[in-house]
């Protein structure tokens, strides 16, 4: 039988970031997807110009009873979250995840804390991360997570640290699953090379350390999206039942074709439908 994920996170209209970028490559894996928007917009918020709606919790929670009074929700196998608007929003989302693990002890929860990318922009404000988003996603989400995706920088704002170098990286994996008070959670961090031309991922579980560097190839600036990627591909192999260092060299080759193929055809987004043939 196919297996269903739940995922929470933004959309755009063109490009790659949210679940534009994600739903693709778990439906490339063998993953049905059932994606609901945080907000939906035109595209990504690092081009100068973008519009469109931002969704609130109430029209979260609507279509979450839609699914359950059509007794779909329960068909879902994992959910995964990426860019979460507020602290309503947020526990709309725990509270489906708590409901989900209630009834199924097995259900995979993946927690993508986005804020990074919108951390610094004070134009924005409230519509996109606050210095609040931090103590949101520690409060709510990330107590409930198995797996934890930050970025470098999300990580190092979580616990409160300095990054420099794998040392640090290790430490920083150790303290976050000690504030989330989940032994076996699963952090997985991307962008976490120390060197300018190299990228990363690390991942710590279970006392168990792994630190990953590729090529980093030059692509345009407002290329977007790999962090969604990364998440949704690493919780599809958990789900297929791999270990985690099989998970990790598969996440680093696709990716890495990826970004290959979107610097050789110098677009402006993800090369991704291109590229296609490195997700499987």
């Amino acid at each position: 039988m196919i297996k269903r994920i739940l995922s929470i996170q933004s959309h755009v209209v063109f490009g790659y970031a949210g679940n534009k970028a994600a739903v693709f490559p778990m439906q490339k894996l063998g993953f049905d997807v059932s994606p609901i928007y945080t907000v939906q917009l035109s595209n990504h918020t690092r081009y100068d110009i973008f519009k469109g709606s931002f969704f609130e919790a109430g029209d979260i929670q609507n279509l979450i009873n839609g699914l359950k009074e059509n007794d779909f929700l329960n068909q879902h196998d994992a959910v995964l979250s990426g860019y979460i608007g507020n602290a309503d929003v947020a526990m709309v989302i725990a509270n489906t995840v708590k409901e989900l693990k209630a009834n199924n002890n097995n259900i995979l929860y993946c927690c993508d804390p986005v804020f990074g990318d919108f951390y610094d922009n004070q134009e924005t404000g409230s519509i996109f991360a606050t210095k609040e988003h931090p103590a949101m996603f520690l409060e709510h989400l990330l107590p409930l997570a198995d797996i934890v995706t930050p970025n470098l920088f999300e990580l190092s704002v979580l616990t409160d640290m300095n990054i420099s170098n794998a040392g640090d990286l290790e430490i920083a994996c150790k303290k976050l699953i000690k504030l989330n008070n989940k032994a076996n959670q699963i952090v997985v961090v991307t962008s976490t090379s120390f060197a300018q031309d190299k990228t990363g991922i690390a991942v710590f579980h279970n006392g168990n350390f792994i630190h990953i560097e590729s090529t980093k190839y030059k692509v345009q600036s407002k290329v977007s999206g790999s962090g969604d990627i990364t998440a949704a591909m690493f919780l599809c192999h958990i789900m297929k039942g791999l270990d985690i260092h099989t998970v990790v060299t598969k996440v680093t080759k696709a990716l890495d074709g990826i970004f290959k193929t979107t610097s050789e055809l110098n677009t402006p987004e993800l090369a991704l439908i291109q590229s296609q043939e490195f997700i499987e």
